[in-house]
């Protein structure tokens, strides 16, 4: 396809290896990007075509889809069906056409046609992007960049400021102090709740086969250590060493909550009894003297559960992800691609 339409390919790195985002070129003086989404329920290529940003008029998303161009580009003769005028999408400075479909992507003919005849009938509305910095308004040192997806003309001065910028939120964020108290309630409020569900939930096990079933809760109170460790992170936003050494205390406490309903859930199906203080107590110390392997074990995974999280999120945060991916279509100067891009005539 980039061959067919004299695209470039713009690539991102994954882990298993390069894969593509989309293909970026000129068509009929417009910026065009064609790339692919994929959802649980429905795929599609996607079709962005830019133009000039504040130039949108009103009413024109409707001059657009009847005009005779995009309607004859989808095989029709007087106008479009309600299921594809739904796929298509205006902003400002760029239309949106996606192709969806279910088992067998559009072919490149198809794609072509619409493409075509997108831009024919935009050609009576908007004009084509002109040679200038979309940022600045500046002619030199121009770039096409594929930010988030979008192809645009940016100068290079601008992507470097605007990455400089970025960079500097960036610090902010990781050098921005915890809130203690809010981090602290969320994390015993999510030490509370998932250690009463996850000890319901491993009681079924151990009414069945005692310590068999405590052996397979290790995992779901490793969850409980780690759930709780994140939630409390999202409250505290910031990082320091306090708020890092207070998420084991709350995968501790949710272990004793699911250690506490596991034992006493367990106690009913067996040998049921009235619920009370008495109740709660025994189901703590009791199986503790029975099995304190199991009960170590448990209480082992739960703050294993948490050193985990904390290493996660002491990663994350100095990963230094920025916001908006930008990157620049071919890596070279806006003529050289734009000119080596450009379709041949008909």
């Amino acid at each position: 396809m980039a061959e067919h339409f004299g695209f470039v390919p713009v690539f991102r790195k994954s882990i298993l290896g390069p894969r593509l985002r989309a293909l970026v070129g000129d068509r009929a003086g417009y910026l065009v990007a064609i790339g692919s989404t994929w959802t649980l329920n429905r795929s599609s290529v996607d079709l962005l075509v830019r133009f000039p940003q504040r130039h949108t008029v009103l009413g024109f998303r409707e001059d657009l889809l009847r005009n005779p161009a995009l309607v004859a580009g989808f095989g029709r003769r007087r106008r479009l069906p309600r299921r594809v005028r739904r796929n298509i999408f205006l902003a400002d400075g760029s239309v949106l056409v996606r192709l969806p479909y279910d088992a067998f992507p559009p072919s490149i003919r198809r794609i072509e046609r619409v493409l075509d005849g997108l831009i024919a009938a935009m050609h009576d509305h908007v004009r084509t992007l002109e040679r200038l910095c979309e940022s600045c308004g500046g002619p030199s040192d121009l770039g096409i960049y594929l930010a988030d997806g979008i192809p645009a003309l940016i100068c290079e001065p601008c992507v470097s400021t605007y990455r400089d910028r970025e960079q500097e939120i960036v610090r902010q964020v990781r050098e921005l102090e915890p809130d203690i108290g809010e981090g602290a309630l969320v994390g015993t409020a999510a030490a509370i709740a998932f250690g009463i569900a996850v000890g319901a939930l491993s009681s079924i096990g151990t009414s069945l086969v005692v310590q068999i079933g405590a052996l397979i809760a290790a995992p779901a109170f490793f969850a409980i250590g780690y759930l709780a460790a994140a939630f409390a992170s999202r409250g505290f936003v910031g990082s320091n060493f306090v708020s890092t050494v207070l998420k084991l205390p709350f995968a501790a406490l949710g272990a004793l909550i699911g250690w506490i309903v596991m034992n006493a859930v367990t106690r009913q199906v067996l040998h049921p009894a009235i619920w009370n203080l008495t109740l709660l107590i025994n189901s703590v110390w009791r199986p503790g003297e029975s099995s304190p392997r199991v009960a170590a074990m448990l209480g082992g995974a739960s703050l294993v559960g948490a050193v985990i999280e904390i290493i996660v999120f002491s990663l994350t945060r100095r990963r230094g992800v920025r916001f908006t991916t930008i990157d620049k279509v071919g890596g070279r100067d806006t003529t050289a691609v734009v000119e080596s891009s450009s379709p041949p005539g008909p």
